[in-house]
């Protein structure tokens, strides 16, 4: 393959050299496409007509690359005939490899491994850069868009990150241009646009992509690496021609001078995309000026150019029959050995060393989030574990119907590594095998509840049962209650599903509701843990796995312009064009986070609902989903049915004014300033405070969620001298229509 690909790759270069100028540039693109697949088809086309018929037979070619020593060669995976002839076209076996064919292949496949390396972290970083732009909201980019419609929806973007304009995707294909560019430049836009356009329509980024894996392939053949940067170089030069001709000869010295006048920062390769920029810039200019009209001769010359290279350099000569028949019954007579035991027994083992879990994409992604959350949680608590997996996962019964639904009822095993699992106290159901996998409750005894509406599984909760079983009477009546409980928050409006759209695909979160003082939000349930800072401006803070977050913060004694003004000088910058009266969306890159800040103006001051997030995680849609659940309570437009909604903020609020109070008074040890807040029973009992060094304190573990009347339980997260998680949790409850506590202790 790769032979044959070099001696066509030459043979275009020379055509190459004498008729750049005589032929259209589309020509030599087709010529490349052509040699890529030469490179990449793992078998040849036979034509008569074959140059390489007038050189020689490929038989006989082909059997002089048969006396290569075997180390010389890739070896293929071959079926093994010992008792018959092959039939025609069946693979002739070649005889085991040996130790040197064993050192090539390595150092081939490293080599692809390296090329490969390369090319995906180049992919990554470009990534990484270009989910963090932000989407054209201009008349001029909205009339070119709707002038210029394909099958495949292209976007106009913008960044700061790059002086000249890019695209890139192929499904999805992306104009990506300057944060600087001017927009009202009517002919610099006209150019640039149009350039980019033809990248699109002829899927240059797919063709580049597959230019990229035939060099990782052959990247030991450098004849390659000179068709991959002549090949590069021809897509732009023939974007260019096509600009020229679709605007006019007359256009040929203005579309030169936007192409002198475009920078670029040359940080690193940027090998799918498609760049309008200044890479070989004399060339380019050059041709553009000596652009012309497309003759009919031009074209059939062309046309004929391309037909010769395919017919004669694409395909290879037929074989003669009575060759190939000697040479499969050489090659059957060389491998009549049966195989070994050895080759048998790991035969048998190949496919069956990885646990592979299939279930429906509903079932997978709550599973993984219940897992992850569970993770977090017992990482914040001060648990030594390093990763975590799910071992199994499958369905086990269906309730056909269960209170007028359809339940089906999927039941999964995970476990959390610990790299000390000596250090470990196995309590309960939990268990701990050599390795150090860790299951932390009962094996197997975890399910997960989902309710089915025609193809589609919602997720519902989840049901920890390690006495009974699916079906039986006893795992009935506890789903029962579970649901009950459930249906009881939905009514209630403490709990709700959040939408959100995901690569064009509408999907849905459970959520709980919290809140504060003039103020409630939903936060999704699985994955999340909630805080209600400790002495900081923040009213609520959640976190997702400690790399996700979404807080809100309350400026009362300042108003609407000020905080904006104020955030706009702190590096944040308006997010869209579109800026409502009593709202706003402001952006801020820290790093690889990309800050967000939605301002809404209220009653008693100004509210910010803020996010943080790796802009790699796609978790934008999500998080603006999140803070749109926000609501003021104290806005008199919110409608009656807030009223309820502050009535509770209200009241959770005082609950959590009389814990942190009592919190301040425990960690001072300040035994008479903690008998007021308790029950009458325990004031009269001893007192116990904390007795360690003061702890780093990260807030309340929850917030306020509404819960059972005259009833709450608060816990508040600390961290201690020696780095280890812990909580310290009060219960309170309403004595005299005044919240006292009536209990309180610390856990690991």
């Amino acid at each position: 393959m790769s032979f044959y690909g070099a001696v066509m790759i030459l043979a275009i270069a020379v055509i190459r050299r004498f008729a750049m100028d005589r032929l259209p540039k589309r020509v030599f693109v087709l010529l490349w496409e052509l040699a890529l697949f030469r490179l990449l088809l793992p078998f040849s086309v036979p034509f008569p007509l074959s140059a390489y018929a007038f050189v020689g037979k490929t038989g006989v070619m082909q059997h002089r690359l048969a006396q290569i020593p075997a180390g010389n060669t890739v070896p293929q995976t071959l079926a093994i005939q010992t008792d018959r002839y092959l039939s025609p076209g069946e693979a002739l076996p070649v005889p085991a490899p040996s130790m040197e064919i064993s050192f090539r292949v390595i150092l081939w496949a490293a080599g692809m491994l390296l090329c490969a390396g390369i090319f995906t972290l180049a992919y990554l970083r470009c990534y990484f850069e270009f989910r963090t732009s932000l989407p054209v909201d201009d008349p001029a980019a909205e009339e070119w868009l709707l002038a210029h419609r394909l099958r495949r929806r292209i976007q106009i973007r913008r960044s700061h990150r790059i002086s000249a304009p890019l695209t890139y995707g192929i499904v999805r294909p992306v104009i990506l241009m300057p944060g600087k560019t001017d927009w009202k430049d009517a002919g610099h836009l006209q150019y640039v646009l149009l350039h980019e356009y033809l990248h699109i329509r002829r899927f240059d980024t797919a063709w580049k992509l597959v230019m990229a894996a035939a060099l990782c392939l052959h990247w030991f053949n450098p004849v390659v690496w000179m068709m991959y940067y002549l090949f590069n170089r021809d897509i732009e030069l023939s974007c260019d021609e096509g600009v020229v001709r679709q605007l006019g000869e007359k256009s040929r010295a203005s579309y030169a001078r936007t192409l002198l006048f475009m920078e670029e920062k040359k940080s690193g390769m940027t090998p799918f995309c498609n760049n309008f920029s200044k890479n070989a810039i004399e060339q380019r200019i050059t041709s553009i000026m000596k652009t012309k009209k497309i003759t009919w001769c031009a074209a059939g010359a062309g046309a004929a150019v391309v037909a010769v290279v395919a017919v004669f350099l694409a395909t290879s000569a037929p074989e003669d029959d009575s060759s190939q028949k000697d040479r499969e019954k050489a090659a059957i007579e060389e491998v009549r050995e049966e195989p070994t035991e050895e080759t048998a027994e790991t035969k048998d083992r190949q496919g069956f060393d990885e646990i592979w879990i299939e279930a429906p994409g509903e079932v997978l992604d709550a599973a993984n989030s219940y897992v992850e959350g569970q993770y977090a949680d017992r990482r914040n608590r001060g648990d030594n574990y390093s990763d975590y997996r799910i071992e199994s996962l499958e369905p086990v019964y269906t309730y056909d119907d269960f209170q007028g639904m359809v339940l089906e009822i999927y039941r999964m095993n995970y476990e959390f590594f610990s790299p000390d699992p000596e250090k470990l106290e196995l309590v309960g159901g939990m268990s701990a095998d050599e390795e150090g996998w860790v299951v932390p409750w009962y094996p197997n005894s975890t399910y997960l509840i989902f309710r089915r509406e025609g193809e589609k599984l919602v997720y519902l909760t989840v049901l920890g049962e390690n006495d009974c079983l699916p079906g039986e009477q006893l795992f009935t009546e506890d789903l029962g209650h579970v649901l009950e409980n459930l249906r009881e928050d939905w009514q209630s409006g403490s709990t709700r599903m959040i939408s959100y759209e995901l690569e064009g695909f509408w999907e849905e979160m459970p959520a709980s509701l919290y809140g504060g003082e003039g103020f409630t939000i939903y936060i999704p349930q699985m994955g999340w843990n909630v805080y209600k800072p400790w002495n900081r401006p923040v009213e609520l803070e959640a976190v997702y796995q400690d790399e996700i977050r979404i807080w809100v913060e309350h400026f009362a004694d300042e108003i609407f312009s000020e905080t904006e003004e104020r955030l706009l000088s702190e590096g944040y910058d308006y997010a869209d064009s579109g800026i409502e009266l009593w709202e706003r969306k402001l952006y801020r890159l820290e790093g690889e986070k990309l800050l967000e800040a939605r301002l809404i103006a209220g009653k008693s001051g100004v509210w910010v609902v803020y996010s943080a997030y790796n802009p790699a995680y796609e978790w934008g849609s999500r998080l603006d989903a999140i803070a749109a659940t926000f609501a003021i309570t104290d806005y008199p437009a919110y409608g009656e049915e807030q009223d309820v909604g502050a009535k509770e903020s209200g009241d959770g609020q005082e609950a959590e004014d009389i814990m942190t109070a009592f919190c301040e008074a425990y960690f001072a040890r300040d035994k008479d300033a903690i008998r007021p807040y308790l029950i009458q029973s325990l004031q009269e009992q001893p007192i116990p405070v904390y007795e360690g060094a003061m702890p780093e304190i990260r807030g309340i573990k929850g917030g306020f969620q509404p819960g059972e009347e005259g009833k709450k339980q608060l816990s508040l997260e600390c961290i201690d001298a020696q780095g280890s998680c812990f909580y310290l949790t009060v219960s309170l409850m309403k004595e005299k229509d005044v919240w006292k506590i009536s209990g309180y202790g610390l856990e690991k």
